[in-house]
């Protein structure tokens, strides 16, 4: 009998196109999927439970992260508040055999592949500009 090793799968792309739903889908279909949760500087929204929607972290510890290449990829959203992924908690899912899943933008998406090329990549496109304009 042959395994076939633990996938990383990254979904992409831009802001309000749609990750979450398609996230959300794929982890209702396949509940042994595990999802990613990102960190991120800017405070929780209200009913966001911190490690369950985001990791809520100072601008100090996200430094930190960064300096020790805790993070598997980060950006600066909007010009204003650090996201990224903890790289730990993926390289423990893939190292025990469990799929795990990235949702995450462009710019992040990017980094990822620079690091670990053979996750599979998926990137999600808004019907049109002017689609993702409105949102």
């Amino acid at each position: 009998m042959t395994t076939t090793p633990a996938r990383l799968t990254v979904l992409a792309g831009p802001t309000a196109v749609g990750k979450g739903t398609v996230s959300a889908d794929v982890r209702a279909r396949y509940p042994e999927v595990w999802l990613s949760v990102s960190a991120t500087t800017r405070p929780p929204r209200p009913g966001e439970v911190d490690g369950v929607h985001y990791h809520f972290v100072s601008v100090d510890e996200f430094d930190r992260m960064v300096e020790q290449g805790d993070l598997l990829e980060w950006a600066v959203v909007h010009g204003r508040n650090r996201y990224g992924t903890p790289r730990e908690p993926v390289e423990r899912r893939l190292a025990a055999g469990e799929p795990a899943l990235l949702e995450i933008d462009l710019q992040g998406a990017r980094q990822v592949r620079a690091t670990m090329p053979d996750a599979s990549f998926v990137f999600l496109a808004p019907p049109s500009f002017a689609e993702l304009e409105r949102r």
